[in-house]
């Protein structure tokens, strides 16, 4: 569990762990995209070979070290395992008033709030 003083250092620390994932996947993407862009215009990554491999090295090095953050057993650290014991140890968080109060700047907040579930 990581501790934290209150809600809105809470939503922080989610919306770090959702950044890791989220970047993890845009960089792969990029990879990706970049390998199939070499395979239709072979000619581009012909002229500057160095600048296209360290290009394609760095989006696959950095996607996997956002989402091994994401794995990560650190216990200082917030990652997967810790985020669930840390809502497993602050339940609280998770009723109507807390819900709406950490959400209060979400224009959806009310239609969020209809389906909420405590997790």
């Amino acid at each position: 569990m990581i501790p934290f003083k209150d809600a809105s250092e809470f939503t922080r620390l989610i919306e770090g762990l959702a950044r890791d994932i989220v970047d993890a996947h845009i960089h792969y993407k990029l990879y990706r995209d970049l390998v199939q862009a070499d395979k239709q215009y072979p000619l581009v990554t012909q002229q500057s070979p160095a600048f296209w491999s360290l290009t394609l090295r760095a989006h696959l090095d950095l996607s996997l070290h956002k989402i091994s953050r994401a794995f990560d057993q650190e216990k200082s650290a917030l990652h997967l395992r810790s985020w669930l014991m840390t809502i497993k140890e602050n339940i609280p968080l998770f009723d109507k008033e807390n819900f709406r109060e950490r959400l209060k700047e979400n224009p959806f907040v009310d239609s969020l709030a209809e389906s909420l579930r405590c997790p």
